[in-house]
């Protein structure tokens, strides 16, 4: 019915590259379930940089756009859900939606094609296929057959303990340390963090072997 109205993903401005596939495969997931047409635009922070991107997916001429919606929030999308699927819009989020899509629409054709566990996969082989530089930076790091752990800590990067109740950092870390103990692992183990040496102190109290690799926003 909607097929001739658009949904447009644009970055968030201040999001990391992670968060963004996150905010483009739910939006992608919003335009399936409407039977949108789905698009993508930059900003600041530009996935054609980094992914070749199907021309379908591509703007290439002008649209009208009735709304805009930023920073779009699960229950954001209950309230404007009509709104989406009936005008063309430009949403730009770096949240997660795919849990909320698959309780709302559990009968959706695409979403009964695909388990949520799939959709990365999915987006990589689909929508946002890795330009070869950037399968090049990723070999040298060998995380094939590998464990990855990522801990924030505090709000070094002003979005991972900022919530009403703030959670305990230092007890945090150990349920990670608890977590990996329990996986009796050995092989190679990734360790990322916004504050590195604070959880490699605890790692190296515990005497969790790791490789460090500096966390970064892309």
């Amino acid at each position: 019915k909607y097929m001739n109205t658009y949904l447009v993903y644009r970055p968030m401005i201040s999001s990391g590259l992670g968060d963004v596939i996150f905010g483009c495969i739910s939006t992608f997931l919003m335009a399936k379930i409407h039977n949108k047409k789905y698009k993508i635009t930059i900003d600041s922070l530009n996935l054609f940089d980094y992914f070749n991107i199907p021309e379908e997916y591509k703007i290439n001429h002008k649209i009208d756009i009735d709304y805009i919606k930023v920073n779009l929030k699960f229950d954001d999308y209950i309230l404007h859900e009509n709104l989406i699927r009936e005008k063309n819009i430009v949403i730009s989020t770096y949240y997660n939606f795919s849990q909320l899509l698959y309780k709302l629409y559990p009968y959706d054709e695409f979403l009964s094609q695909y388990k949520e566990h799939e959709l990365i996969p999915y987006f990589f082989n689909n929508i946002g296929i890795p330009k070869s530089n950037v399968l090049e930076k990723c070999k040298k790091y060998n995380y094939e057959d590998s464990v990855c752990v990522h801990i924030r800590c505090n709000d070094v990067w002003s979005d991972s303990n900022c919530n009403d109740e703030q959670f305990k950092v230092k007890e945090t870390v150990y349920r990670f340390v608890d977590c990996i103990k329990n996986l009796h692992y050995t092989g190679n183990l990734y360790l990322l963090s916004d504050n590195m040496p604070y959880v490699t102190k605890i790692f190296d109290q515990e005497n969790i072997k790791y490789q460090d690799r500096k966390s970064t926003r892309l």
